[in-house]
């Protein structure tokens, strides 16, 4: 039996890893670095070793990207071959292990020894950061653009990749073939497209990446479906000229390729990206052909001299082992190819000043400090205000306004501050937390963090090499009393007028109407806080109540704009109890969670009746939800507490909202667990996956729990005996399936 502490880190990494696979994958919006996702990953994987147990097709460590939402506005598309990811390598040493595990993987499937001989070589490229894409070609024709979504399932983006024109649309020869590439947004234009926005009065896009996610999803050109299709390379410095009307079309996309299918695998990397140059593809700059782990780092060197002044978003190279006969050999995990990685280069670092930090207010009340620094250019991008986490932070690092700080793009994406320069005069003015709320003036709750003896050791040693000391400091003295209390005490501060603050209504609407949630796409960030310090709307259910008359009293808004608005907000009726579930915002519950909370409610009056029952009945009932961890469930009950919330689901109950099947019907295999063995007709990923989407989940092997042991062509041997186990000693009543079964359960016959 799995001991219940790992068992519950388990979970709790499954969830957090799942969550931040959406905000990169699905939102391009990344949340935290590269090197600490893949820290988060390691320990699960960590944990999967020690309880084998605990390894699904559902983990995080089996799955590629995130899943689509349930309700998507493109259409899915499920490809044959899956679209894997790169394991990440920070450190030389990482590299060492890497080609030490290449060799004896070789030598242990090249039995003959005919084919890997002992030699290694391979192939550097620059890592581009940008929206992964498949190109589907007949005949030498674009038919088809998918995104990567969860490796086996992306959307349908056809009309957008070919009006971006940096994707030929006709190749030079009429091959069937599918490439996979990179569409990304060179520096030089992602701040072109920002001033433009800036001088239209809308909002800076957060960074290069973030702008093609937005630009490959727009649905204009996918409603006209545009058929346009221009080609150019990754380096011309010539543009050409761009139908003004197309909005794509002016943000001047590039894209690499650098992936062809095995049917037109060339004997080495190298002359694959020849290939792809021949019919006419951009393909990653000065690859370069190296013997050794040595010359590699060789490569890494001199790229990371020059990416700061490099006009393209590059985070790090990949690694490929170039001769593609040992692909064969090597194969891949659940998710990443042996014989390719990623070796990410550390975070870009740079100097400025402290000018002011700002009291954030969030949409659960909490206040977060921001950094105000002096505008610096790090990362691709121009920063202006940086992550400060909590007020602790603040304290214990001994920030002052006018020091001069060092600001990092953590993964490239998040700006922090990770120091004080020290050798240059500190600023003079302490910085202080906000006596009471900046939005609404309430007096706020003061909570402290908890922090561990081996945290707080870190802490101190960071806090001596990279945020010095001056007289009049308390930092120092606060970590002392830290090592007693085991906790930084006032760090978290929250307003408590949930109800009557702007700041708060305001995020949780914007949080309501964003992508994952009722998908609004006209209500952005600057239209809801006008309306709400209008007066108009105060909680999500007034979005539905919003007049024609009211909407034109706002700056920007036209007769035109506003009917789009107004039928944007009726059309939203129509979505998924998940979604619904989701926008309204638990605490704690991400897209995931939402999808096990609508599959336990099926309906939208049963979530209702539950809001409404009494405490001991939800904590009863909350323990029935399957996938929820008692943490959450905790944080469930609890946020139902709130009268304003039971008040406002009873309105949307009387709204006449329209959830569709897929999203709020009952789920026939709900708490059915499966394992799966041997080869079957289909893919097992699209098995897995409609086994998920009707509320079951999957094993890799056979337990007291199992319900369904489905069997396919030779399977392992191990897992046989342990079902023959469980049924001998009777400890299981796991039925076997075969495939065509299996096919039967999933369409709902009685079997």
């Amino acid at each position: 039996m799995t001991d219940p502490v790992i068992a519950a880190r388990h979970a709790f990494l499954c969830e957090r890893i799942r969550s931040h696979n959406q905000a990169y994958y699905v939102l391009n919006h990344p949340e935290i670095s590269d090197r600490e996702y893949d820290a988060l990953v390691q320990e699960l994987r960590e944990l999967e070793t020690a309880a084998p147990e605990l390894v699904t097709p559902a983990s995080p460590t089996q799955q590629v990207g995130a899943p689509l939402p349930e309700v998507t506005r493109f259409e899915k598309v499920t490809r044959a071959v899956p679209m894997l990811s790169l394991d990440n390598l920070y450190d030389p040493e990482d590299l060492r292990k890497f080609e030490k595990t290449l060799r004896t993987f070789l030598r242990e499937s090249d039995e003959k020894n005919d084919v890997f001989k002992g030699e290694l070589g391979y192939l550097v490229e620059p890592k581009i950061d940008g929206i992964s894409i498949e190109c589907v070609y007949e005949q030498g024709r674009l038919k088809r653009a998918v995104t990567r979504g969860d490796g086996v399932t992306g959307e349908n983006v056809t009309a957008n990749v070919l009006a971006i024109g940096r994707v030929p649309g006709t190749l030079s020869e009429p091959l069937d073939i599918t490439v996979r590439g990179e569409i990304f947004l060179n520096y030089s234009d992602f701040r072109t497209l920002n001033d433009r926005r800036l001088a239209e009065g809308l909002e800076p896009l957060v960074n290069p990446r973030n702008a093609v996610g937005g630009a490959i999803h727009q649905l204009e050109l996918q409603k006209k479906a545009v058929k346009a299709a221009r080609q150019m390379s990754l380096f011309d410095a010539e543009v050409p000229v761009e139908d003004k009307k197309n909005p794509i079309s002016e943000m001047n996309l590039s894209a690499v390729f650098y992936e062809v299918p095995s049917d037109h695998l060339r004997s080495t990397q190298r002359e694959n990206l020849l290939f792809l140059e021949k019919l006419g593809f951009s393909v990653p700059a000065e690859p370069t052909e190296v013997a050794s782990v040595e010359e590699i780092l060789e490569v890494i060197e001199h790229w990371d001299r020059r990416r700061a002044g490099l006009d393209f978003p590059m985070d790090g190279l990949v690694i490929k082992v170039n001769r593609t006969e040992l692909w064969k050999l090597l194969g891949r995990t659940a998710k990443s190819p042996r014989w390719a990685v990623a070796f990410k280069f550390e975070a870009e670092r740079a100097l400025t000043r402290l000018i002011s930090v700002d009291a954030q207010v969030g949409r659960t009340g909490i206040i977060t400090p921001v950094a105000n620094v002096e505008p610096v250019f790090v990362g691709g991008t121009t920063v202006a205000r940086a992550s400060l986490h909590n007020w602790a932070f603040i304290r214990v690092r001994k920030l002052r306004i006018g020091d001069m700080v060092f600001i990092e793009k953590k993964g490239e994406i998040i700006p922090q501050i990770v120091g004080v320069d020290g050798t240059r005069p500190r600023g003079e003015s302490i910085v202080a937390p906000p006596a009471s709320c900046p939005s609404c003036a309430s007096e706020l709750v003061r909570d402290p963090l908890e922090i561990s003896r081996p945290k707080l050791n870190e802490l101190r040693k960071r806090m001596k090499d990279e945020f010095p000391s001056v007289p009049g400091d308390a930092g120092d003295i606060e970590l002392e009393e830290a090592a007693t209390t085991g906790e930084l005490k006032e760090a978290f501060l929250t307003c408590p007028n949930e109800e009557g603050c702007k700041a708060q209504i305001t995020e949780r609407i914007i949080h309501f109407v964003s992508r994952n949630a009722l998908n609004i796409d006209q209500l952005g960030e600057m239209i809801v806080t006008r309306l709400v310090e209008a007066g108009f709307i105060r909680s999500p259910f007034d979005l539905y109540g919003l007049r024609e008359d009211q909407l034109l009293t706002i700056e920007g808004f036209a007769g035109k704009s506003v009917g789009q608005l107004l039928a944007a907000i009726q059309k939203s009726r129509e979505t998924t109890l998940a979604r619904f579930i989701f926008a309204i915002g638990i605490n704690g519950v991400g897209a995931v969670n939402a999808r096990f909370l609508a599959g336990h409610f099926a309906t939208l009056e049963k979530f209702v009746d539950f809001a409404k029952s009494e405490r001991t009945a939800r904590e009863q009932e909350v323990k029935n939800i399957s996938g929820i961890g008692d943490k959450l469930q905790a944080e469930i009950v609890e946020y139902f507490e709130r009268a304003w919330v039971v008040r406002m689901l009873e309105d949307f109950r009387g709204l006449g909202l329209v959830f569709s099947e897929k999203g709020s019907g009952q789920k026939p295999l709900l708490g059915k667990v499966f394992c799966i063995t041997g080869k079957l007709g289909k893919h097992r990923t699209e098995y897995v996956a409609r086994i998920q989407e009707l509320g079951g989940v999957t094993r890799v092997s056979p337990t007291q729990k199992c319900d369904y042991f489905v069997t396919g062509e030779k399977p392992t041997p191990k897992k046989v005996v342990e079902y023959e186990r469980l049924i001998n000693e009777k400890k299981s009543d796991i039925r076997r399936l075969g495939e065509v079964e299996l096919v039967r359960l999933l369409e709902g016959e009685e079997i």
